[in-house]
């Protein structure tokens, strides 16, 4: 299921996970067309499709969990949770309707574990009277006062000068009853829409999540709410790796699911590349300072077919120098380590195809503490003070992804060769590229 679309012109969107009896339940936007759907078009026509899996390696694609009824005129599903309540498995959601503007919140019910879905009269939440647009994403989940508490993401207008001024607010609603929610204090006040909110405890500290700009941003606290502060890794999975939300896993693990944005033309792009693409799994990591990082499943880390490669040790005063290990199947994965002497300026991977029309680029700068990953998508603060690094890269389908140090990652979407001819560089300085493994499928 890692880096896995549903196939024909239809994409992964927005990720809901959600754990439940030892079975790891993957929701997620069917999306088709990129945000724009032949029937209802760019409204989005996107329903819940819903797959399961108890080991994360072998996975069942279940039917429909909320499909949508196009002639009642429900014209899309908007990025909402799970929960589970009273021994029943309940839904939130936004709707996106021809018989309302905007969104409204809805709710649904399952009584069979969340395979399917009833839906319910639409609850009585009232919309914040500055509420300027986005009113949708609900995140739900039972506090410790044993009441439910709902996280939306909000969009907001202020006027000055006669000039409208558009900002966010992650909205705080409660409910006892599942049918009237009161409004509570937002939790955020910002200049943009924090989306698609995600709420969870993991020893010991509260988090909060949210999506904007094609990442997912991270918000701690030592009690439940708050006061939040900004850990000193914002960002635990970087860019492109989008709506990032997760669910708890067996022996105290979380994963996290979110995806990789397609970037062929067509669809809706929102500022960016088109919505909808792949899936992109991750488990989570708590640093010391509360910050989430990222590293990849090891259940689903592709690993047949070992080969070794020999050492390279490259170095250069001025210029590039280069080695290259060969040319591989378009599905790999290589592991390796690099150490580097000080005052080296850049070293990495170049992936290309046969004849390098098409090249992508994996780039540590160690003076700046970066990686890059194909020139657009980043990991910033990496520590390299020890002058040396370990990496994971995994090449499947046209998604290129890269783990660092076992904690930190960067994904993106952007390989549509057949091969990969790999090429390992520095500029500027040494570097020795060791304990170098392939492993194809």
């Amino acid at each position: 299921m890692n880096h896995w679309k549903p196939n024909g012109n239809c994409f992964v969107g927005d990720c809901m996970p959600f754990f439940r009896d030892g079975v790891f339940h993957l929701y997620y936007l069917l999306d088709i067309g990129h945000h724009n759907h032949p029937v209802v078009g760019t409204l989005g026509g996107h329903q819940y499709a819903h797959a399961s899996s108890s080991d994360l390696i072998h996975w069942k694609q279940e039917p429909l969990a909320l499909p949508l009824d196009f002639e009642q005129g429900e014209c899309s599903n908007c990025t909402g949770s799970m929960l589970e309540y009273q021994g029943r498995v309940y839904a939130f959601y936004a709707l996106r309707s021809r018989h309302f503007r905007g969104e409204r919140i809805r709710l649904a019910v399952s009584d069979d574990g969340g395979i399917s879905f009833r839906k319910l009269p639409p609850p009585e939440i009232p919309m914040p009277p500055d509420c300027r647009g986005y009113f949708r994403d609900p995140m739900a989940f039972i506090g410790e006062d044993g009441r439910i508490h709902l996280l939306i993401s909000s969009g907001a207008e202020a006027v000055s000068g006669g000039i409208s001024i558009r900002k966010g607010a992650v909205a705080h609603y409660i409910t006892s009853d599942l049918q009237c929610f009161q409004r509570a204090d937002d939790w955020a006040d910002c200049w943009y829409t924090p989306e698609c909110c995600d709420y969870f405890r993991w020893n010991g500290l509260y988090y909060y999540t949210f999506n904007n700009i094609w990442e997912t941003h991270v918000r701690c606290s030592e009690k439940p709410f708050g006061p939040w502060r900004i850990p000193l890794q914002d960002v635990p999975a970087s860019q492109y790796c989008c709506v990032m939300k997760s669910a708890p896993w067996k022996d105290g693990r979380r994963i996290g699911v979110g995806w990789v944005p397609s970037w062929e033309a067509g669809g809706m792009s929102f500022g960016g590349p088109v919505f909808g693409g792949r899936t992109v799994f991750r488990e989570m990591v708590q640093e010391a300072d509360g910050s989430l990082g990222t590293r990849f499943v090891e259940e689903m880390i592709p690993g047949r077919g070992e080969k070794t490669f020999p050492d390279a040790v490259l170095a250069s005063e001025k210029g590039i120098d280069v080695c290259c290990p060969g040319i591989f199947a378009r599905d790999f994965r290589l592991d390796g380590e690099v150490a580097f002497q000080p005052g080296t300026r850049e070293f990495g991977l170049m992936i290309a195809d046969r004849d390098q029309n098409q090249r992508r680029y994996v780039s540590f700068y160690p003076d700046l503490g970066i990686v890059e990953l194909d020139r657009h998508a980043r990991i910033c603060r990496v520590p390299m003070n020890e002058r040396k690094v370990s990496f994971r890269l995994v090449r499947t389908e046209d998604v290129i992804d890269l783990e660092i140090d076992g904690h930190r990652t960067v994904v993106t979407g952007r390989t549509d060769f057949p091969e990969s001819l790999t090429v390992l560089y520095v500029r500027e300085g040494a570097a020795h590229f060791r304990r170098l493994r392939l492993f194809v499928r």
